[in-house]
């Protein structure tokens, strides 16, 4: 077979795809090499079908178990290469030969069916392919202008291979995985929504982040707790921190051994975090946490940053906002995909200590004691308030001295809907007072007439509110049939049995040239002109 290579990060992305199961259609942003990247994940899945159950030796045409759709252009490169890119054989229907003559191809044993969108929908319509038993779909939207072909040619060749896709997708089983393998998101000519309804997009950025990441965290001061937050917010399997000032990291010592749930980081001074592979053992993940160092200790650990490279890690520096801009940004800060957050939230630092009480959970020393304590609250706590018992427990774990969780936020709820509902008693009030003194005498505010310009039109339709029909919906219908805004239409009244429509003449003529016989809500408009108004 032949050997692809792609970037690693990719690999890692599709081997976790590969694991866990996806039910929607997925986007998935491959860049320059995504031919090859599609090819790769071809190899992936048939390694993934013959390990849970052997390929049938029925015709493809009956069984195609991946089915790949390529441009005509990929698919003359897959049908010139060894046979072996895609799997140990496939068969390849291509558009340069008539479909009698791909019959012999589609007669073969193997799994996977390569070829083009326009060739596939010709055989499925002749029933020479079924697709009722296709587990995966994978189309490559990647194209090259061919030479003499026009660039409105070559735009309507990709979005007609996008309407193609949208139909063979129709002939799938719903529990076939979907996948399209993009160059570049932005050379798509619709949104990947509208190609595929409920869709995922999954772009470079998403995959391509190295395992190495820095995130400088801005804020004014550094004090043990901010340092605290920071830690709680960036759970991992090992926390290092690293600062000069020995007082400040012994007083961090103290708050974090105090601290629910309790976490033990790995203190050192800068000087010692230069290999830090010596002082550290090596584990899955580890984040680092650079505070109260000066701006060359800052880009000199940065520069080395590279240099780190046996563990996955995050190194988090606390800066101040003057700090950010004199930051010097070498290649390799470049590529660890820098970013610069300001201090976690409350509800970041509180997502981050329940995973920290989650791996703990996960790593207890006596789980004969928690399936113990199990047992005695599926006893007494009923099963619909258990949610509600766990929230009261981790609010009572870590409620130490601080407003309760959620009590921050519900207080200003509150505040503001009393802010709200006092503005509106005084907009009441004061329309109340001006009625009263209204220089004419007039106890009320008359109500203003619509006022209907000279030569509108006035339409009957025989739906009402009886069949859920209202002026908002009746309104959306006249703006997308007519292409209308809502200052064309004058007014809408809409009854139990039927409705009124007041519209320029031209619009209106047009109105029951569209609606008259379309089905509204469940039945057939009848619209005509109004005798009584």
């Amino acid at each position: 077979m032949t050997e692809i290579t792609i970037p690693p990060q990719l690999q890692s992305k599709l081997t976790e795809l590969t694991t866990s199961k996806h039910r929607l259609p997925l986007f998935i942003e491959a860049g320059e090499s995504c031919f090859d990247v599609a090819a790769f994940r071809t190899q992936q899945l048939m390694q993934r079908i013959k390990a849970n159950s052997k390929i049938s030796k029925q015709l493809i045409a009956e069984r195609p178990r991946v089915l790949v759709l390529l441009s005509h252009e990929h698919l003359s490169e897959a049908n010139n290469g060894d046979n072996s890119i895609f799997c140990t054989s496939f068969a390849c229907l291509n558009e340069d030969q008539s479909p009698r003559e791909d019959l012999s191809a589609l007669a073969s044993n193997t799994g996977v069916l390569v070829t083009t969108t326009i060739r596939a929908i010709d055989h499925i319509r002749r029933d020479n392919i079924v697709l009722g038993n296709t587990k995966y779909l994978i189309a490559v939207f990647a194209f090259k202008q061919q030479p003499g072909e026009s660039e409105e040619e070559f735009d309507l060749r990709q979005k007609v291979f996008g309407d193609d896709l949208e139909y063979i997708i129709t002939k799938l089983d719903r529990k076939a995985e979907v996948e399209c393998f993009v160059d570049d998101l932005s050379h798509l000519h619709r949104d990947p929504q509208e190609v595929i309804p409920k869709s995922l997009v999954i772009a470079r950025p998403d995959w391509e982040r190295s395992e190495h990441l820095h995130v400088s965290i801005k804020t004014e001061c550094v004090d043990t707790e901010t340092v605290m937050d920071i830690l709680y917010a960036y759970p991992s399997q090992q926390h290092v921190v690293i600062c000069n000032d020995k007082q400040f990291r012994d007083n961090l010592k103290v708050s974090l051994e105090q601290g629910v749930p309790h976490l033990s980081p790995l203190f050192l001074d800068f000087k010692e975090s230069h290999d830090l592979r010596t002082v550290m053992p090596i584990t899955d993940e580890a984040t680092v946490v650079a505070c109260r160092l000066s701006l060359e200790e800052i880009n000199l650990m940065m520069s080395e940053f590279r240099y780190w490279t046996q563990i996955k890690t995050r190194i988090i520096t606390i800066i101040s906002p003057e700090t950010e801009n004199s930051i010097i940004y070498t290649k390799e800060t470049l590529l660890m995909n820098d970013e610069m957050k300001s201090p976690p939230d409350a509800h970041e630092v509180l997502a981050g200590k329940i995973d920290v009480i989650t791996s703990k959970l996960l790593a207890d020393p006596h789980p004969e004691q928690l399936d113990e304590l199990k047992k005695i609250i599926k006893k007494h706590v009923p099963f619909m308030r258990r949610g509600y018992f766990t929230a009261y427990l981790l609010r009572e774990l870590l409620n130490s001295g601080r407003p309760e969780i959620g009590q921050t936020k519900t207080n200003e709820r509150i505040r503001k809907q009393k802010s709200a509902h006092d503005k509106v008693s005084d907009n009441v009030s004061q329309k109340k007072q001006e009625m009263k003194h209204d220089v004419g005498g007039q106890s009320k505010k008359q109500r203003q007439p619509i006022v209907v310009p000279e030569g509108a039109k006035t339409l009957y339709i025989n739906i009402g509110k009886m069949k859920r029909l209202y002026a908002k919906d009746l309104s959306q219908l006249l703006q997308s049939q007519l292409g209308i805004s809502r200052d064309d239409i004058y007014s809408i009244r809409v009854h139990d049995k039927y409705s009124f429509v007041t519209l320029p003449e031209q619009f209106a003529e047009q109105a029951i040239a569209k609606l008259n016989g379309m089905e509204i809500k469940g039945r057939v408009a009848s619209v005509t002109y109004s005798n009584k108004e």
